[in-house]
């Protein structure tokens, strides 16, 4: 019987942030180089270029859907600049934040550096 409570909560949940917030926007397809429904394979990885001549780098580590149905990327994080490279942890995003974030695929082979 619990089950069943917990169950009405989470649905509630949810429909009383859709009353507040409205519907999830839909994004483009193929933003940030992936399918719109496809999530990132685990050992993928990705970069963004920032403003300092820093690339960010992330290695996919894997990708769930939480409570309410919003797709996450869980990844490790490097940041190289020149010829070093630093490690930076694991760090979590949505799937949409994740693909506007990292925008190129990364093959292992290629060179990232400037």
């Amino acid at each position: 019987m619990a089950k069943e409570g917990s169950a009405v909560t989470m649905e509630s949940a949810s429909r009383l942030l859709r009353r507040l917030f409205g519907p999830r926007p839909r994004h483009a397809a193929g933003q940030g180089g992936l399918p719109a429904t496809a999530a990132p394979e685990p050992g993928a990885v990705f970069a963004h270029r920032t403003g300092t001549g820093a690339t960010e780098l992330a290695r996919i580590l894997d990708s769930a859907s939480d409570e309410l149905g919003i797709r996450h990327v869980r990844f490790e994080l490097f940041y190289q600049y020149r010829f070093k490279t630093m490690e930076a942890g694991e760090r979590t995003l949505a799937l949409p934040t994740f693909r506007k974030r990292f925008t190129r695929t990364v093959d292992l082979g290629e060179e990232t550096g400037s």
